[in-house]
């Protein structure tokens, strides 16, 4: 309250005490007045802050007894064992030793090639000796046509130069041909036949005739090319010799006739690159059809296979015989 708010109450109170004759001054008089209204304007002040604290919890049990503490002990903690120490790194390769010594010598054909190279022939000839006779003849044709090549080169070799290479390359051809493969090229029927590829063949349609009672059969003429015969040397000449047969069967594979050629042995003054063979024979005696010739040729001069069988080639022809007409029809 302020000083002015209790002037009024001042005024009311000394008018009070005088009404009721109260003598005492200091007690009714402004001082006390003022006091009261202290008083009052205290009892309207609001009360003091104080913090609120949280009510103590009261302590169960007996008076002045004190709970006894629990003592709480955790489960051991269980701690795993320690990994494994790692695998110790497999132990490195020992360095390859390196031995200096002596190197490993080449094979004879390396030395013989290089001493043809060298100018050494002699010496080149004698290592070749360690293989048979053959493999050496051979050999002795390949290596100094190698030399040759190596040394110069074709572009650089001179006509007369390129005569010998092609000589030695046909006596390699010599000497290759009988081990390999007998062949026959170029089979047909002939109506004429000349030379080595100088023929006239029969049209694919073309119907022969057998053997009747008035007549011989139609002469066949097969005309057969052959590689890789053997042709050796014998004396001043070459011998080339062959065998042959032929087979007729109808096409269920059934013989109708065999004819045989024996081996005739025919000499050259030089040795043969190209041989044909003429297979000629009336046509026997076969019904109306379509038939099937087979050829087999044998080199009488090459050396026996595994077996013991001379080499031997064969190829097939198919034909008609009988009427016109008979050439076009398929088999029955």
């Amino acid at each position: 309250m302020t000083r002015r708010s209790w002037i009024p109450s001042l005024i009311l109170g000394l008018a009070a005490c005088a009404l009721s004759g109260c003598r005492t001054w200091p007690l009714c008089g402004p001082a006390a007045l003022v006091k009261d209204a202290d008083k009052s304007a205290a009892s309207n002040a609001p009360p003091p802050y104080h913090p609120q604290t949280p009510p103590a919890q009261p302590i169960s049990g007996p008076p002045n007894h004190v709970a006894p503490a629990r003592l709480t002990v955790d489960p051991p903690v269980k701690i795993d064992d320690p990994p494994p120490p790692p695998a110790p790194p497999p132990p490195l390769p020992d360095a390859p030793v390196l031995q200096v010594g002596k190197p490993p010598e080449d094979p004879p054909i390396v030395t013989a090639l290089r001493d043809l190279l060298q100018n050494r022939s002699p010496e080149a000839m004698e290592r070749l000796r360690a293989y048979d006779g053959a493999s050496r003849e051979l050999l002795l044709t390949l290596l100094p046509l190698a030399a040759r090549v190596g040394d110069g080169g074709l572009d650089r070799a001179t006509p007369q130069e390129t005569a010998v290479l092609l000589d030695q390359v046909r006596d390699v051809e010599t000497v290759l041909r009988p081990r390999a493969a007998l062949t026959l090229d170029k089979v047909c029927f002939c109506r004429q036949i000349h030379g080595f590829g100088d023929c006239e063949p029969w049209p694919a349609d073309h119907v022969f005739q057998s053997e009747t009672d008035d007549h011989r059969g139609e002469r066949i003429q097969v005309y057969a090319e052959v590689r890789n015969f053997t042709c050796r040397p014998h004396g001043p000449f070459y011998e080339t010799s062959l065998a042959g047969e032929v087979e007729i069967r109808d096409f269920n594979k059934g013989l109708a006739a065999r004819l045989d050629f024996p081996a005739t042995v025919e000499r050259s003054l030089t040795p043969r690159q190209d041989y044909f063979v003429n297979f000629q024979f009336p046509l026997p005696r076969l019904p109306e059809g379509r038939y099937t010739l087979r050829v087999l040729v044998k080199d009488m001069l090459a050396p026996p296979a595994m077996d013991g069988a001379p080499r031997a080639a064969g190829r097939s022809l198919d034909f008609s015989v009988g009427g016109a007409g008979l050439a076009h029809a398929g088999p029955p």
